[in-house]
This record gives structure tokens, sequence and C-alpha cells, in this order.
């Protein structure tokens, strides 16, 4: 068996896999530990109590990985971590206190990680991909087994709130103030004009859109088992925030209780993203960067 210790900027997350005889895997368990870690960063360095509140949530998933037998443990950090002036630090005091050696993943590696954590899905088409994650948003244009581009950007669902929300809810004039920020960072990507993602090729992974996508689900009166979101149904979400924000809330708690604050925030910046590329509609998929981590590592012991 194999584990990925996932730290991320939202939540940090363990995932059990299983391989198979024929080196394919699936996951086996998962479970996750809300930490906020974002909400602990100053001016580009995590406190000392968000420091504390991330080792002690490794802690517990170092308790039950102490539990099982014959796995392999990977550890990684993505923006939660790789901005930080005292990363070095960090890191150090994971491995010291926890066991854990931490791979702090660049931003175009998370891109890259993320599309091979859906390959499954896409066959040979032209599509796009994004991750709206707690404290960066990552996107990767690819043609069948190919990278065309692959990216990130400073900004999450996260620490948008931290830098935007002044009160608990954002307002439409701080949500028009993280459009604007995603617009101007969108820009400095530099995205290739020329290559379009073929319909129905428009994927979103993590946290903020699958959280979207159940919302959806219970207040358009979707089917539950609806993977999609289109530019629509995202007007149609904020409508209802902004015109009956307390059933809004009330809904979201029952769905995702842990996004209650970050959830629109990234809502915001994903529909940005549509906009501004001109797609209509995102596919949301279940597989991400830890997988496509996963992959590559066994791909490389393979090739050992």
């Amino acid at each position: 068996m194999y584990v990925i210790i996932d730290i991320g900027s939202n939540t940090i997350r363990m995932a059990v896999y299983n391989i198979g005889n024929d080196k394919s895997f699936s996951q086996i368990m998962s479970n996750k530990i809300s930490c906020g870690i974002a909400g602990y960063i100053n001016d580009n360095e995590m406190s000392a109590e968000g420091v504390e509140v991330m080792i002690d949530a490794l802690k517990q998933f170092r308790i039950a990985v102490d539990g099982m037998s014959n796995v392999l443990v990977f550890a990684i950090a993505t923006a939660s971590i790789r901005e930080l002036k005292n990363k070095k630090e960090i890191v150090a005091r994971i491995k010291d206190e926890v066991g854990f050696e931490v791979d702090v993943i660049t931003g175009q590696d998370e891109a890259r990680y993320d599309y091979y954590g859906i390959m499954k899905d896409i066959g040979d088409a032209t599509g796009m991909l994004t991750d709206c994650g707690g404290g960066s948003t990552e996107i990767s244009i690819f043609t069948g087994d190919e990278i065309i581009f692959a990216d990130t950007m400073p900004i999450g669902s996260l620490n948008a709130y931290h830098r935007h929300v002044a009160e608990i809810f954002p307002t439409k004039e701080e949500l028009s103030s993280i459009k604007k920020e995603t617009e101007k960072l969108l820009l400095k990507l530099r995205i290739p004009k020329d290559v379009k993602a073929s319909p129905g090729h428009v994927y979103a992974i993590g946290g903020t859109v699958r959280a979207t996508c159940k919302l959806a689900n219970k207040l358009l009166d979707r089917s539950k088992s609806t993977a999609t979101l289109s530019a629509r149904e995202y007007d149609e979400l904020f409508e209802l925030y902004f015109t009956n924000q307390r059933d809004f809330i009330r809904t979201l708690l029952k769905v995702k209780p842990e996004r209650v604050q970050s959830l629109v925030t990234g809502m915001c910046i994903q529909k940005t993203i549509m906009d501004k590329l001109g797609y209509d509609e995102i596919t949301v998929s279940e597989s991400g960067v830890r997988e496509g981590f996963l992959m590559k590592k066994l791909e490389d012991l393979n090739n050992n």
C-alpha cells in the first residue's frame, strides 16, 4: 500500500492506495483534518501557532500510518508551504517531530501532477484543467498525453478570503476585488491563445470545486451524481448568495461546513477563469494532485 499525506492550505489529507498487479491503483481510505493553515500566515511567514496546528494534525496521521503494515509513505506540500520564508524550518520540524520527509512541490509541478491525476479520464482530446486550492490555483492545457502549458497563480479560496474579506462573508465589492486580482494574474500566465479545449474536456479538481458541485446539486435541485458546472449555474449560485444568503449558508453548512467561509471566494476565482478563457462548462473530477504524484512515483520506482 501507498500513503499520500497532502499538506494543503485549507486541509491536511491522508489518502491510502492499493496497487494492483497491473500497476493500477485505487484509493481505499481517505481522511482529512481542516486546519486553515493559510490563516496563520502573515508577511509570507507561518506563525508558531500555525506550525503547531499543522504538526499536531500530522502527528494524528503518523499514529494511523504506524498502525499499518507494508506501506510506503509520501508527504507533499503545495502553496501551504512553498512560498514561506520559514519553509526550511517547517520542513525540518516535520521531519524531526513527526518523521515525514515533506516534498514541497513547485506550482508548475503541481499543475503537471494535476494533469497526470486525471489522465485516465481524458483520452486523446485537447483539454484544460484548473485546480483552485486554498493558497494557489493551477492551470494546465494538454493534448492527449502531452502537456502544452502548466503554471500557477498565487491566489486560492483561503488566501483570497484573508486578503479581501473584512467580515465573515464576502460582499459584492470584495468579490469584485478578487475577480480583478484573478484577471491580472491570468494575464501574467501567458496562456496560449491558439489552443482551445475540446467540448466536454474542460476539467476542474480540488476541494473548492467539488464542494461547489455538491452545493449546486442541492440548491439547484440537480441529481446527486451531476459532476458538471456551467457558467449559468455559477451565476444562479451567486444570485442565491446575494438574494437569500441565509438559506445559501445554511445549505452550505449541511453540504460542506468546513468551507463555509472560503467557498464563495473560490467560486469567484473559478468563474473568473471560465469567463476570461471563454469556457461555458467544467467537468468536476475526483482525481487530482495526489493521484498524479503517485503515478509519477510509481513510474520512477518501476524505472529504477
